[in-house]
């Protein structure tokens, strides 16, 4: 603290790195029209091979002032060293101010920068050394109202933008490929292992997300029910290095919660949650019927990269408690049971490898369970 309104926090970390990979691949790349390619004449090497060391330092150090019980203003600035790449400095600013309005009335607004590191993985390929910390600037403005002594509502808008994000260069074959947008599920290999980042990229890819979230909570009072309830709705984009707009992968545009419960004494208590989703986008799967260069093959076609969405989906949960208490412990019986009315969730397009089929069942159905909780 320095002084009776004013306190300053900061802090240091050092890490560091060894990274040691080896991963060899074939000589040549099937293409999405089923034509082999060299691999070389792409500027991606037949093996990768490294074995280096590197070292993350990051400071920072944020200023808090309070001039007055309704009034809170902070500030602060971060710096970070990331040494395995050719740019590796970043400054990051950031601010927030909370105002109490009146008894009931909070006003809150933020901001700032934050950077990320590229991916060990990524950096594997010398040439990806040139990729740049990514970097999102975001703003969010926050208005609590509290309802009652128990029941406050909140309303958060938020606004992204994201920049130097890797993405590959080669045209028709990696430059719709964003790294951050594709997720584990993507580019394994059916694709070549583009989710791996085993090929060039630079910092081209950019992005803007954008979103409003209402929330009511009710907390447990004399009032023995409790319970929330948020409506979210959020929209991304992600531009790649061919200038083309790609939706988010979890990009879903609507999310809907409502969850609580009712104590009706110290031995019983019924709980339940209820949520519904818009899909997220996903990119069609094709199995070619004939392909001699490459049999049994998925195909993503470029053209389609994200171009589909799945349906929305919706849960119901239900759960009772039995509570049993004694002098020094108590025991808790309970019944559980998730997707009672066995909604199959809609599921993204998988090949199957073993029975060359291409997947679109849906998830796990209903789901229930019973336990034993005890406290000592």
């Amino acid at each position: 603290a320095l002084g009776p309104k004013l306190s300053l926090l900061s802090g240091i970390s050092i890490k560091s790195i060894r990274n040691d990979n080896s991963t060899v691949f074939a000589d040549t790349v099937v293409d999405r029209s089923g034509n082999r390619i060299p691999r070389a004449s792409l500027g991606i090497s037949g093996a990768t091979s490294t074995d280096a060391t590197g070292g993350k330092w990051a400071g920072f150090a944020e200023l808090e002032w309070n001039p007055q019980p309704l009034l809170s203003v902070s500030g602060g600035l971060r710096a970070d060293l990331y040494d395995f790449i050719d740019e590796p400095f970043t400054l990051s600013p950031r601010a927030a101010v909370k105002v109490r309005l009146s008894e009931k009335h909070t006003l809150r607004l933020s901001g700032g920068l934050y950077t990320q590191a590229p991916s060990y993985v990524w950096v594997v390929e010398s040439a990806n050394r040139k990729l740049l910390p990514l970097e999102n600037r975001m703003a969010v403005l926050g208005w609590d109202v509290m309802l009652r002594k128990d029941t406050r509502l909140s309303v958060e808008a938020y606004a992204k933008r994201y920049r130097h994000l890797p993405s590959g260069v080669l045209p028709g074959l990696t430059d719709y490929v964003v790294m951050t947008n594709t997720g584990s599920s993507y580019g394994g290999r059916e694709d070549d292992f583009q989710s791996f980042g085993f090929f060039e990229l630079a910092p081209r890819g950019t992005g803007a997300s954008r979103g409003v979230e209402l929330s009511v909570q009710k907390k447990f009072s004399e009032v023995p029910l409790y319970g929330l309830f948020s409506l979210a709705c959020n929209k991304s984009l992600i531009t790649a290095s061919n200038g083309r707009n790609y939706p988010g992968l979890f990009d879903q545009r609507w999310i809907f919660n409502l969850s609580g419960g009712y104590v009706f004494n110290s031995r019983w208590e019924v709980s339940a949650k209820f949520r519904y989703f818009t899909g997220i986008p996903y990119t069609p799967v094709y199995r070619p019927s004939a392909n001699p260069l490459h049999p049994g093959s998925v195909q993503n076609l470029p053209e389609e990269y994200l171009s589909a969405r799945l349906g929305p989906g919706h849960q119901l949960d239900v759960r009772v408690d039995r509570t049993f208490n004694f002098t020094n412990r108590t025991l808790i019986l309970y019944a559980d049971i998730q997707n009672i009315y066995n909604f199959r969730y809609p599921m993204k397009p998988q090949f199957d490898f073993w029975n060359d089929e291409v997947l679109t069942r849906g998830d796990i159905g209903i789901l229930p369970s019973i336990g034993i909780s005890l406290e000592i």
